[in-house]
């Protein structure tokens, strides 16, 4: 019998910041370090970008170099348990939905977490048989279906750690996200009164770490979604 398998799929329109794109969607040396499965600490530049093919065959790894001008080494990531780029916080989830593309940045650090997962989906048969019965919520915008050809994929995860992974969705938004954010209730607020939905996630995090709203409501390209 054929499952019916769905997935929130949200694509490269969503990042956190404009440094946050640039670490996550391509590969830049960053002042950072890494941890490996036994807990041991490497510092020196880490770069990452977004896995380029979602297959069987393909895996993911970060890269490490003691300083600039040494030979960079690639680290497959199933040696390591987290890393850091600047300020920024990344760990290795082992969900078997992720298998092929296992990297999650950590958006918030609370006891329910908040995190960012982005891939490129060239075998969505392949991809889909990986989630199928896992993940079973969808939600996709207009202009991320207009985008599908592409094959870049997003999406927005909470747990309490990255192996107890829930998805995100435009049902469960108001719900989850005022629990993760519950410290600060001005901003719990403006999730209930429904001023920041899901695709507004990252003006949403910047009003939460910066205290600053930083869009315009009646902005036109924000009622394009």
């Amino acid at each position: 019998m054929r499952s019916v398998v769905s997935i929130f799929i949200l694509f490269c329109i969503f990042s956190v910041t404009s440094t946050t794109k640039a670490q996550v969607f391509g590969r830049n040396w960053t002042k950072g370090s890494y941890y490996d499965t036994l807990g041991n600490k490497t510092t020196g530049l880490i770069a990452w970008q977004r896995p380029e093919k979602m297959s069987k065959d393909s895996g993911d790894y970060i890269y490490y170099k003691t300083e600039k001008n040494s030979d960079k080494i690639k680290i497959p990531t199933f040696r390591v348990s987290s890393f850091t780029m600047g300020t920024d916080s990344f760990t290795i989830s082992h969900h078997k939905a992720l298998y092929y593309a296992p990297v999650l940045k950590v958006l918030v650090n609370s006891p329910t977490k908040l995190y960012y997962w982005t891939a490129e989906v060239v075998n969505w048969g392949t991809y889909f048989g990986a989630v199928g019965g896992v993940i079973n919520a969808a939600v996709a915008s207009p202009k991320a279906k207009s985008n599908l050809t592409k094959g870049f994929s997003a999406a927005y995860f909470y747990g309490s750690n990255p192996d107890t992974l829930q998805l995100i969705t435009r049902k469960n938004f108001i719900e989850i996200m005022s629990s993760i954010l519950a410290d600060k209730p001005e901003v719990v607020a403006k999730i209930k009164d429904k001023s920041f939905d899901i695709f507004l996630m990252d003006d949403l995090l910047t009003y939460y770490h910066t205290g600053e709203i930083p869009y315009n409501p009646n902005d036109k390209k924000y009622s394009e979604y």
